[in-house]
């Protein structure tokens, strides 16, 4: 009687996987885990972009209503020298100076000078308003010692400002890229360009508060 084929069929059928078996599933395993992951690294990226839009959005409006607020407040303020008279405002393409009163603790109160300005590297520019004391006898928006100083916004690769009124009495508004020191008017609008890194132009135009006859 022959007993060793039915031991040998039994030991057969419980044997465990094969090698070829076995690196085939593992090639199936590391395949859908690179997809897994792949998958993952593609949400992870739509999900950072996505933040990143909402901050950029947030920046930017906060960006807008710190402007609107500083030029808001704004106070016409004539300068007369015998005949002749000028407004407390000067712009150039890098910086405005105008007057805007400042509620302060440390500081007091009254009429400050206002300057916002492009500052920066070439390539890295940041808008920059600062608040500093002023005589208020003098007839001059020549700084004295700056007393608060903030960062508006940063990472531009340009920023321009510009102006637009009857700078020189014409009877025509235009664009300009200066006005004053010495202008007789307040322009009717201030415009800042802010170039991004990535080629786009941020435009915000800003309308004075001046009416009557010192709006130019």
């Amino acid at each position: 009687m022959n007993t060793r084929e039915p031991i040998s069929m039994a030991a057969k059928q419980q044997s465990g996987f094969t090698l070829v078996e076995m690196l085939v599933g593992l090639t199936l395993l590391v395949t859908l885990m690179g997809l897994v992951y792949a998958g993952m690294r593609v949400g992870l990226k739509s999900w950072e972009r996505v933040d990143e839009v909402v901050v950029e959005r947030t920046s930017d409006r906060a960006l807008r209503n710190l402007l609107r607020r500083q030029f808001q407040h704004l106070t016409p303020l004539v300068w007369r020298q015998g005949t002749r008279q000028r407004v407390a405002f000067a712009g150039a393409r890098d910086r405005v100076k105008f007057l805007a009163p400042l509620a302060h603790r440390e500081f007091g109160g009254g009429l400050y000078l206002v300057e916002i300005s492009a500052q920066g590297s070439r390539d890295s520019r940041q808008l920059r308003v600062r608040f500093f004391h002023r005589d208020p006898q003098a007839q001059t928006l020549v700084p004295g010692e700056a007393v608060i100083t903030r960062a508006l916004g940063q990472g531009f690769r340009s920023i321009r400002f510009r102006y637009f009124g009857d700078l020189h009495g014409s009877g025509q508004g235009r664009w300009h890229d200066r006005w004053g020191p010495g202008a007789v008017y307040y322009p009717r609008l201030v415009r800042i360009e802010m170039a991004g890194e990535d080629e786009h132009t941020e435009t915000l135009t800003l309308p004075l508060r001046v009416s009557g006859m010192w709006s130019g």
